[in-house]
């Protein structure tokens, strides 16, 4: 008897990811999830009007080669599995292993930078070749070397303040993420939004241990700071 295995349309894999991360805030807080499960000290949120664009920084670990293809390119199979813990010994906030569909969710085309201990990576995706494959295994993700930090990676940015920080706080490992052609018009009202869910997401007690920022194109770097809702 043959043995035939299981595959998925690529339109399901998407809908899978959309109904675990339906909004943009929800999408938002599953990526910076994933960025204190990566030990980051610090995560900035940035969006920048005149590019529409949305950038999404940390300085954790960063991801290899390994982890890029076996976990982050593998629905469903996330690292946190294998431990609640992560290696600095905080507890993992995320575990299904969706957490790259929110980046579907928040917009078309996206560009990660990702940089670990051992490797530097850039991977890129267009979600909207989902909808012309039949089949998630004939959907790919292009990844090259390259030899850039973040803060050489993101010298095109706008506010001069959030590029001092970077070059201070985000020249080692980490990870970024340039999202364009945003599915949501960041008008006022998304931005407060947006905001207010930053600060209801951060416990009082990570105070100093995870440092969460949000900037606009004039937002000076005391005024960025995500202070807990209390």
């Amino acid at each position: 008897m043959a043995r035939v295995p299981f595959n998925v349309s690529a339109k399901t894999a998407r809908l899978i990811g959309r109904e675990n991360v339906s909004n943009l805030e929800g999408a938002l807080i599953e990526l910076i999830k994933n960025t204190y499960d990566a030990d980051a000290k610090k995560c900035i949120v940035y969006y920048e009007a005149s590019a529409d664009r949305l950038l999404i920084i940390d300085n954790g670990t960063g991801m290899d080669k390994k982890i890029i293809i076996n976990n982050w390119m593998t629905i469903g199979n996330s690292t946190k599995k294998e431990s609640i813990y992560t290696k600095s010994g905080r507890v993992n906030t995320g575990e299904k292993g969706i957490g790259r569909f929110a980046l579907d969710r928040i917009s078309e085309k996206c560009t990660m930078l990702t940089v670990s201990k051992s490797d530097r990576f850039e991977w890129l995706v267009n979600w909207e070749s989902f909808d012309s494959s039949e089949m998630i295994t004939d959907t790919y993700a292009e990844l090259n070397d390259v030899s850039k930090s973040i803060p050489e990676f993101l010298t095109d940015i706008q506010n001069i303040g959030l590029q001092k920080m970077l070059e201070t706080d985000f020249a080692g490992t980490g990870t970024c993420f340039i999202l364009e052609n945003l599915r949501d018009q960041w008008h006022e009202g998304v931005i407060e939004r947006v905001r207010n869910s930053l600060e209801k997401l951060l416990p009082p007690m990570e105070n100093n241990v995870f440092d969460l920022y949000f900037f606009l194109e004039d937002t000076k770097h005391e005024d960025a700071r995500i202070l807990p809702n209390l």
